[in-house]
């Protein structure tokens, strides 16, 4: 495909609709955050940092702590299905997320890659929102990340999930959950997402 044709596929995702994630009803359990996945690619474009022995927190010669962010205020998530399309969450809504995640005690249902049963071998022992104004800062690593990122950190016990952390198979966190969707930007015409469709087809 030609430079132009790239510059209009730009241009028309920027215009595409885009949906604010919100938790209309708290009190439905099937509602929020249920299941936290190790990807290679995560959606928010953003990797995790994994703390081995050659970054020591402690004497310990492995912690096997993975930390990274999870949600980042208004950083727009491009999907796919079932049309191309943009969500995005403020700092309200992931507080409300954090909240019931932690509620509903759902820290350790984690999985690979938004597939398969939910691992045995790791666990949540941290999970925070950055909030300058209460002395909460994001790690060294994330230092950019806005007010409002939700963070989480995971010890790692398996083996064989550690492996993957380390060689690169997995990169980040990306969320399973059901939200409702807010309409924010209505600008994208019908036409427009037609020939969106037919660039990427011709990829």
């Amino acid at each position: 495909m030609t430079p132009i044709g790239y510059k209009k596929i730009f241009i028309i995702m920027e215009k595409l609709k885009t949906y604010k994630l919100v938790l209309s009803d708290d009190a439905d359990s099937s509602t929020g955050v249920s299941v936290i996945s190790l990807v290679q690619e995560p959606a928010i474009e953003e990797g995790f940092v994994y703390f081995s022995k050659d970054i020591k927190f402690s004497i310990q010669d492995d912690r096997r702590i993975v930390t990274g962010p999870v949600l980042i205020p208004n950083r727009k998530i491009y999907r796919s299905i079932p049309h191309p399309h943009y969500v995005v969450i403020d700092k309200p809504g992931i507080e409300a997320v954090v909240k019931k995640f932690a509620k509903t005690k759902r820290s350790d249902n984690v999985n690979t890659e938004h597939s398969g049963p939910l691992l045995n071998g790791v666990y949540s022992f941290e999970s925070f929102i950055a909030d300058k104004s209460r002395g909460i800062n994001p790690p060294d690593q994330f230092k950019d990340l806005p007010d409002g990122t939700w963070f989480l950190s995971y010890q790692m016990e398996s083996d064989e999930l550690w492996k993957s952390v380390k060689d690169g198979s997995f990169t980040g966190f990306s969320i399973e959950g059901y939200f409702d969707h807010v309409p924010v930007q209505l600008t994208c015409q019908k036409t427009e997402i037609l020939e969106l469709l037919h660039f990427f087809k011709e990829l």
